[in-house]
């Protein structure tokens, strides 16, 4: 029996190590499972994405407004644009004013200067005459002096 004994023996230390096999892995498989459960990598939180609506009418409106704003800003730059005009030619009406005053006043006061100037040889001459006359009188005086 002891060629039995031997093989029973083997058998029985081979069904134990085989189960103790088994054993070993069915837990370290079990485990495993169990540790890769709880080790699920999270899903990134989703951020939803912003819904954007077209509204036509809202657009249509947008871009009339601002076109009309565009009209006024054009509007106030014209009427800008006319006032500065409007200010130069004031500007130049009042320099061309101040040239001709300027002018007459020059051609007054050569006026002036002539006027003066040609009474003053009115009086010179006035002068001569009268001087001329004196000595002609006296000249005169003398004649009728030496006649008598």
């Amino acid at each position: 029996m002891q060629p039995r004994h031997g093989k029973t023996y083997q058998d029985i230390v081979a069904t134990v190590a085989t189960i103790a096999i088994h054993i070993f892995i069915g837990l370290f498989l079990l485990l495993n499972l169990n540790i890769a459960g709880t080790s699920t990598p999270e899903q990134p939180e989703v951020e939803p994405i912003p819904v954007q609506i077209v509204d036509e009418a809202a657009i249509r409106e947008e871009l009339e407004r601002q076109a009309e704003a565009e009209r006024r800003q054009q509007r106030a730059e014209a009427e800008r644009q006319a006032a500065l005009e409007q200010a130069e030619r004031k500007a130049e009406e009042r320099r061309q004013q101040e040239l001709r005053r300027q002018r007459e006043a020059e051609e007054q006061r050569k006026e002036e200067e002539a006027r003066q100037k040609a009474e003053k040889q009115r009086q010179e001459e006035e002068t001569r005459q009268k001087a001329e006359e004196k000595r002609t009188a006296a000249d005169e005086a003398k004649r009728q002096a030496a006649a008598e």
